[in-house]
């Protein structure tokens, strides 16, 4: 009964430590079930077992006690040196050489996974490397196929700690090594080693889709969708259920990432699907027993939801809102700044953007301290990729504070985002990281153009001028065809600075060109931000292409300058719907107000009954801003809608003596 426990325990900690952290107690409950016994039962003869072996003259059982008494360190020594000694007999005895090899094969196995506990990759990789050496895939074919798994997961691991193009080699070679497992494992014979290989090889695949552009990279999410979906034929909620909610957790993910390079109505079931599957993931995990499992599905659900939520409008858009900030708040009950700072940073900048986006939030100042904490542990030199991360996260937490602010401190929190942004882009390239470089040249091109709000002149222009290069930048990478919203968001935000950057202008055909750029732009995003698929977004950007036309027509006459009023009026009466007055107020009289100038503006080009049509809807649309705008909440607001009512209604009486 020892043994059979004791080796049921070893086997559940090595298939844990090929797809995740090693986990005792669930090794302990895997093993009880198998012999029926409770889980303290089976624990409490491991212990025993552990406490006989732990003086033993053989060294691989001492080993394998140190590593049930999670002693990783010794557990490895002793390992390789028993599989050394095992080793150099193996050379003199003879008949038994190939039993003594194939003890070293085990002793080597077990330093590398002690070492690989210790989240030491690379020491762990020799060790596996070595046995693999030693037991050719002729010899035994599941032992040749274990040590690949475990070769692709110190790939995986050291993929991280590495930059430039070492981390794509590393990673090349997780996914190689997981395919050759696959060629012995097969759904037939070994199902459930099959599907933890089908696992590893998804997220390899997911992963790399982030590294690579184009055509390439959509077909590698693709290929990693299907090999989930495969996964989950064996993983089964009924009998695996924790590796069940992993699975669905990793699918969530690429149908997330599929959706993101879909357009039309293609990406709301892809996110539907998604949704379902990070819930479904939560069924199988609980707070209590899966702490981390849980708390990254909720984070992912969160995310998801988000999603929904920028594709909806009115009261569904704001429940949809509410469900993922209350995500983002499940997840950070385990994603503490103490235990977890690198997941607690990202979780509460999503969740401080979110809250942002309703109510407004005073969670950045705590954000920024976090970020540089998590600089503190993840150096550069060691872990350059979560350092990047960090470095971005860092970026967005100044740049949200800043927001915050006024005066000197919000451009010294500017100033700070952008060195993060560039900071993170030295690890973050192109050639590397295509997806992340351009994501974070985006927010650095945010970055810049608030700072260009807060600036005068020659600065003003420079940082502009930067901001647009940035996002022309990231439309390197976010081309229409494979990132759809990714490229609409970079258009709009070229467009709102190419349009501030022509009201800056003292030149009047640089500004002509730029804001004909702008109006450009905008009407390419409209492509995409269609109201049916991104209401929000649309409303957004139609609003900013109002303002642009608005803008035009004044520096043009005649027919020219009527037709792009009527343009901008067409535009702010195409973000009316969308923002209502009650989920979305100011943004509802900012574009009433808007509406009613450009009426009015019209109604100055025409004559008689058509001026006077102009000039009532015009009222009528300053009266629905100032049902916002009162007198105490918003005086400024207030005092410039009801000046212009006033010159409205004054025109109006004109017109009727």
């Amino acid at each position: 009964m020892s043994d059979e426990i004791t080796s049921a325990v070893m086997t559940a900690l090595s298939k844990q430590g090929q797809a995740a952290a090693l986990d005792f107690p669930t090794a302990f409950r895997t093993a009880a079930e198998q012999v029926r016994i409770t889980p303290e039962e089976a624990e409490l003869v491991v212990k025993q077992r552990n406490g006989q072996e732990k003086n033993s003259p053989n060294l691989s059982d001492r080993a394998r006690a140190e590593f049930l008494s999670r002693r990783f360190a010794e557990a490895a020594r002793l390992s390789e040196q028993a599989g050394e000694d095992k080793l150099a007999r193996s050379r003199v005895v003879g008949e038994a050489a190939r039993q003594l090899v194939d003890g070293a094969v085990a002793d080597f196995t077990r330093a590398g996974e002690a070492l690989l506990a210790q989240e030491k990759p690379a020491e762990a990789l020799a060790r596996f490397s070595r046995a693999l050496d030693l037991a050719p895939r002729t010899d035994s074919a599941t032992r040749w196929a274990t040590l690949q798994m475990w070769i692709g997961c110190c790939h995986w691991e050291l993929r991280r700690r590495v930059e430039g193009p070492a981390a794509n080699r590393h990673l090349q070679v997780a996914a190689t090594a997981y395919g050759d497992a696959l060629m012995v494992y097969t759904p037939e014979q070994f199902p459930e080693d099959w599907a933890r290989a089908q696992n590893n090889l998804g997220n390899a695949l997911s992963e790399q889709a982030g590294r690579t552009e184009g055509a390439k990279a959509a077909g590698l999410l693709s290929e990693a969708v299907v090999v989930f979906r495969a996964a989950l034929t064996v993983r089964t909620r009924e009998q695996l259920p924790q590796d069940w909610g992993r699975t669905q957790n990793n699918l969530g993910n690429a149908l997330s990432d599929q959706a993101s390079r879909s357009e039309g109505a293609a990406p709301a079931p892809l996110i539907s699907e998604a949704e379902a599957a990070h819930r479904a993931a939560l069924t199988a995990f609980t707070r209590k027993q899966f702490p981390q499992a849980w708390a990254a599905a909720e984070c992912n659900l969160g995310d998801a939801l988000w999603d929904q939520a920028q594709r909806s409008a009115g009261a569904l858009a704001a429940r949809l809102r509410g469900e993922a900030v209350a995500a983002y708040r499940a997840a950070l009950k385990v994603q503490t700044r103490k235990q977890f700072p690198e997941d607690w940073a990202a979780t509460q900048l999503k969740l401080d953007f979110a809250l942002s986006e309703q109510v407004g939030s005073r969670e950045g100042a705590t954000a920024v301290a976090v970020c540089r904490e998590v600089l503190k542990v993840y150096p550069r030199g060691k872990l350059p990729q979560a350092w990047a991360r960090a470095q971005t996260y860092l970026g967005i937490a100044l740049y949200a504070q800043a927001r915050r602010n006024e005066g000197t401190a919000a451009a010294r929190l500017l100033a700070e985002s952008v060195e993060a942004y560039r900071e993170a882009m030295k690890v973050q390239t192109r050639e590397q990281l295509p997806q992340h470089w351009a994501h974070t040249q985006v927010a650095m091109g945010m970055a810049l153009s608030e700072q260009a709000e807060g600036s005068e002149g020659v600065a003003a222009a420079r940082l502009l001028g930067e901001a647009i290069a940035a996002y022309r930048e990231a439309m390197k990478v976010y081309v229409h065809e494979q990132f759809p919203q990714d490229w609409a968001m970079t258009q709009h935000n070229l467009g709102v600075a190419m349009s501030e950057q022509a009201r800056r202008s003292q030149e009047g055909a640089e500004a002509a060109r730029l804001l004909g750029e702008a109006v450009s732009v905008y009407r390419g995003a409209l492509k995409v931000y269609t109201r049916e698929q991104f209401p929000q977004d649309s409303a957004m950007t139609q609003r900013c292409l109002g303002s642009a036309l608005w803008d035009q027509a004044g520096q043009s006459e005649g027919a020219e300058a009527a037709r792009l009023l009527s343009e901008a009026v067409t535009a702010y009466r195409e973000a009316v719907p969308v923002y209502t007055r009650e989920e979305s107020p100011q943004e509802w009289a900012t574009t009433q107000h808007s509406l009613g100038l450009a009426l009015r503006e019209q109604a100055g080009r025409r004559k008689g009954a058509a001026a006077a049509r102009l000039l009532g809807e015009a009222v009528a649309a300053y009266r629905e801003a100032l049902k916002v705008w009162t007198a105490h909440e918003f005086p400024d607001d207030y005092d410039m809608a009801s000046r212009n009512l006033g010159l409205a209604e004054e025109a109006l009486r004109k017109l009727h003596r």
